[in-house]
C-alpha cells in the first residue's frame, strides 16, 4: 500500500495521544517493511512492546526482523522466541532460523526453517526465500 499514508495515519493517532500498542506497532511495521528504516522502526516497536508486553505477537515478529536486518542476531533470536511462545506462526521461525544461520548455527537454523516450511502455505510470497535459506543451512544452493 501507500507507505507515506499509512505512516501518517499511525503518526496522527500517536500524536493525538492514543497510547495504543497497535498504533506504535503499525507505524513501526510501516517504517520497517515499507520504508526500510529499521532504526526508527525499533523505537516504535519497543514502545508497542512496553505498552503491551504480553500476548501481542506482531511487534515481537517485526522487532525480530528489524534486529536481523541490523545484524543484532541474539536480539532477533530472543524476539522470535518470544513471538513463538505467543503464537506458532511460520514467520518467527523463519526469522529465528535466519538469525541462527548468520551466527553459524546451521543445525538450529535448519530446525527452525523446516518448522516454518511445515507451517507455511506453498503459495506464500516468502516460500521460495524459505527454501533458499534451508539450502544455505544444509550447505547447498539453489
Amino acid at each position: 500500500g501507500d507507505a507515506k499514508g499509512a505512516y501518517e495515519d499511525f503518526d496522527h493517532l500517536i500524536k493525538a495521544g492514543v497510547q495504543l500498542a497497535g498504533a506504535y506497532n503499525g507505524r513501526g511495521r510501516t517504517l520497517l517493511e515499507l520504508m526500510n528504516d529499521p532504526d526508527r522502526a525499533l523505537l516504535d516497536l519497543n514502545e508497542a512492546i512496553r505498552l503491551r508486553p504480553e500476548g501481542y505477537v506482531l511487534p515481537y515478529i517485526a522487532r525480530a526482523k528489524a534486529n536481523l536486518l541490523k545484524k543484532n542476531y541474539d536480539a532477533a533470536i530472543a524476539d522470535a522466541t518470544k513471538a513463538i511462545s505467543i503464537s506458532a506462526w511460520p514467520e518467527p521461525f523463519h526469522t529465528r532460523g535466519l538469525a541462527k544461520l548468520e551466527k553459524g548455527d546451521r543445525k538450529g537454523a535448519l530446525e527452525d526453517l523446516e518448522s516454518a516450511l511445515r507451517k507455511l502455505n506453498p503459495s506464500a510470497s516468502s516460500y521460495k526465500d524459505l527454501l533458499r535459506a534451508i539450502d544455505r543451512a544444509k550447505g547447498t544452493h539453489r
